[in-house]
Parts: structure tokens; sequence; C-alpha cells
């Protein structure tokens, strides 16, 4: 999805978003906080959000996953990023499929090395492409990891 694509679906969600709340707070009768004091609170901006899953996943990455408590404490982290990226706003939608098998997938990785390198060589991809202000589509990732 090219970038102009990406904007016109942030600013789509931020109109639903905003269509939403002003009908959630009409129906509970209450007063609605200004629309500009919501978006800055709620509301990042996507370079922001990209900075933020590149420093998430570049954390994940460096998680030990050998020991079940390193296991446990990687899925709690995993768990995180999936909160972020499917919150509203969230980067989500434009996440190559393979990220989210990165971050259900760590127990078969630590029990299969040639899954966890192939995995490992993805998002080290992915991490690396996110640093040019774009989220990268699969097939991007993919031949990036193969080039490397």
């Amino acid at each position: 999805m090219d970038t102009s694509s990406k904007k016109r679906l942030a600013a789509a969600t931020a109109e639903l978003t905003k269509g939403f709340l002003n009908n959630y707070f009409r129906a509970l009768n209450v007063v609605r906080p200004s629309v500009a004091a919501l978006e800055k609170e709620t509301v990042k901006p996507e370079q922001d959000r990209i900075h933020e899953l590149h420093a998430l996943l570049s954390e994940l990455m460096r998680k030990d996953i050998s020991t079940k408590e390193g296991l446990r404490d990687w899925y709690v982290k995993a768990r995180r990023v999936q909160d972020t990226l499917t919150s509203v706003g969230g980067l989500g939608p434009f996440v190559p499929e393979l990220i989210w098998h990165y971050l259900a997938d760590a127990d078969i990785r630590a029990k299969d090395s040639a899954y966890r390198e192939q995995q490992d060589a993805f998002v080290r991809a992915f991490v690396t492409l996110l640093e040019k202000g774009e989220v990268p589509s699969e097939e991007s990732v993919r031949a990036y990891a193969t080039d490397a």
C-alpha cells in the first residue's frame, strides 16, 4: 500500500472515530471534550507510530526465549506490540502477515532453529525497512531478507 493510500485510510479512520465518539457522548448525554483536545491526546502522527513499532520490535528481537520465564516475558511484551498495532489509529492494517506470525510463534521458534532463523531474518528486514519512515510490504520484506 502506498503512502497516499495509508494517509487516506488513516484520515478515514480518524473521521469514523470522531463520528463514533460524537454519537457515544450524545447517547450518554454528557458534554464531549473538544475534538482538538481529544486528537492531541489519542491520535499520534503515523511517523510516531512507526518509530514506536520500530522500538518495540527491536526490543522483542533482543529477548531470550530459551527458558520458560524468558518465553513468558517475551509473550507479555509481544502482547503489548499487538495492542499497539490494533489500537485506534494503529498500524495493524498495514503490517505484513509475517509480523503477526512472529508475534504469535515464539514457542515454535524456541523449538525449531530453521523457523527461528527465517522469522528472525524477516523481522530484522522489516525493522530495517521501517527506518525509511514507511511500513514495508510483505514482498519488500521478503526481498530484503533474501538479499541481506
